[in-house]
């Protein structure tokens, strides 16, 4: 029969053999996990990196590939456009270079177009003066036949007191009759005042133009002729002008003379304040009136008040 001290330090022995063995176990798993698992984790790592970078290189080179083929299409797109740039360019050019030939043309045409306009006003102011001018010697040959009448009625009257003088001579204060006939020394005078001084008025060639009408500007004649003018008649133009013209430099005292008086007439007429100068034409190249006649140009009056 076993002893019982034996069977309990057996089992003693053996469960110290056990645990020591089953620690031992323990940390032998212990290494072998950790070396394990250092394993996987380094494995891991350079595995991981070099999977990475591949994945990243072949989306970098897709992405560059990608940016080199939008390059080349934009350079190739850059190329189209500066050539189409330079063609655009080159005809903007060619129709600058045209509309500036066709301003100078224009303006060559403009500046004959102007030269012709200033010939003919020329030729329309040397038709005006030698119209006037006819008017004037017409008028000139009228007065002149007006005075050589009244010179020849003056010749009569001298003739009559002639006549009276020889017959009172004859008869010595026989018949105070005939003293009574003759005309008296103050009448033979006044005639002789009066044919100098019709002879001695400035003519005045009267143009107008605007709303007003003859029978209206013939009142402005009329006034003139009392204020010592000889207007031989008036004459519709077109224009603006409102002065007086004069040829020569005696002339410019009746010319403004006639502008003042014909600016208080107007004024007097209820025209309101109209303006008239005188103007000179001393230098004027064409054809002249003669000494003594100016042309008074009133434009675009209204009708009388």
């Amino acid at each position: 029969m076993a002893d019982p001290n034996e069977e309990l330090m057996t089992l003693r022995i053996t469960s110290a053999v056990t645990e020591a063995v089953d620690q031992a176990i323990r940390r032998r798993y212990i290494w072998v996990n950790l070396s394990v698992g250092a394993a996987i984790v380094v494995a891991g790592l350079f595995g991981g990196a070099a999977l990475i970078t591949s994945t990243v290189k072949d989306q970098v080179d897709a992405k560059v590939s990608s940016i080199l083929s939008d390059t080349q299409t934009n350079t190739k797109l850059v190329s189209e456009l500066n050539g189409q740039q330079k063609e655009m360019r080159s005809h903007i050019i060619e129709y600058i270079d045209e509309l500036k030939s066709k301003s100078e043309k224009l303006k060559t045409e403009l500046d004959d177009m102007d030269t012709q306009v200033r010939q003919m006003t020329y030729a329309l102011d040397d038709r005006a003066v030698i119209k006037n001018q006819l008017a004037s010697q017409s008028h000139s040959i009228s007065v002149l036949q007006e005075q050589a009448n009244r010179i020849a009625d003056l010749a009569n009257t001298v003739q009559q007191l002639n006549t009276v003088v020889t017959g009172i001579a004859v008869k010595v204060q026989t018949d105070t009759s005939a003293l009574a006939k003759a005309p008296s020394p103050q009448a033979i005078s006044s005639s002789l005042t009066e044919a100098n001084t019709g002879l001695g008025k400035p003519t005045v060639f009267f143009q107008f133009s605007g709303a007003i009408s003859r029978a209206e500007v013939q009142q402005i004649s009329a006034a003139l002729k009392e204020r010592g003018f000889r207007v031989p008649g008036e004459e519709r133009v077109a224009g603006s002008a409102r002065e007086v013209r004069y040829y020569y430099r005696d002339d410019q005292p009746v010319a403004e003379d006639l502008a003042r008086k014909t600016t208080d007439i107007l004024g007097g007429k209820g025209l309101g304040n109209i303006q008239v100068q005188a103007k000179s034409l001393i230098n004027y190249a064409g054809t002249k009136p003669p000494t003594g006649t100016v042309e008074l140009w009133l434009g675009e009056l209204p009708h009388l008040n």
